[in-house]
């Protein structure tokens, strides 16, 4: 990438290099709210890699500081013996690594973070998947909208009663359903069989 080519990116002209560095941190910041707050599957999230690592690019082009990396402390996951505990560390994780997504002050920063929080989506429905099978839903599957996670204090609530019970409550059915589909829909997109864009 030249220089024109990345002012050309960013909608700068030659005359207004000296904006460069206020309108990277305007686009890292709406890749940032956008992560934050819609909660993307990750097929959107390593399209949003991509954007970012452009962004990196120009950066680079430039000589811009790439800040260091952050480096969030994830850490590996313990063997959990319950889907409660094994939620609740995940919830934990997602935490760390969401402070660390709005922490980023780099693309480069943003990109290890974002990484970071597609490897953890990408546990987390694998494990989940294991403690409850989409099978154990029943046959009438309620509707779930697929970038939305339940809210996490009622799904604890659920993984509680299901527990004590056996019996599974809706919001855990839900987010069962929904994880098994997105567990698909990232197998498939390995595969390159199913495209997906944000």
């Amino acid at each position: 990438m030249t220089k024109e080519e990345a002012l050309h990116f960013l909608g700068l002209s030659a005359g207004e290099v000296d904006t460069l560095v206020d309108r990277l941190e305007e686009e890292l910041f709406e890749h940032k709210k956008f992560i934050l707050s819609m909660n993307p599957v990750i097929a959107v999230l390593k399209k949003r890699v991509e954007k970012i690592n452009v962004l990196n690019e120009i950066s680079r082009v430039f000589q811009l500081d790439d800040g260091g990396h952050i480096i969030s402390e994830g850490g590996e996951f313990k063997e959990q013996k319950s889907l409660k505990d094994f939620y609740r560390e995940y919830e934990q994780k997602n935490a760390r690594i969401k402070t660390t997504v709005a922490a980023a002050s780099t693309p480069m920063q943003l990109m290890a973070a974002v990484n970071q929080l597609i490897k953890l989506k990408a546990y987390y429905y694998e494990r989940f998947s294991k403690f409850v099978p989409p099978s154990a839903t029943g046959k009438d599957e309620p509707v779930v909208v697929l970038g939305k996670e339940p809210d996490a204090m009622e799904l604890l609530e659920a993984i509680k009663e299901w527990e004590e019970t056996g019996r599974i409550p809706l919001t855990l059915q839900r987010e069962a359903i929904r994880v098994s589909k997105l567990r698909e829909m990232q197998e498939k997109h390995k595969d390159g069989t199913n495209k997906l864009v944000d």
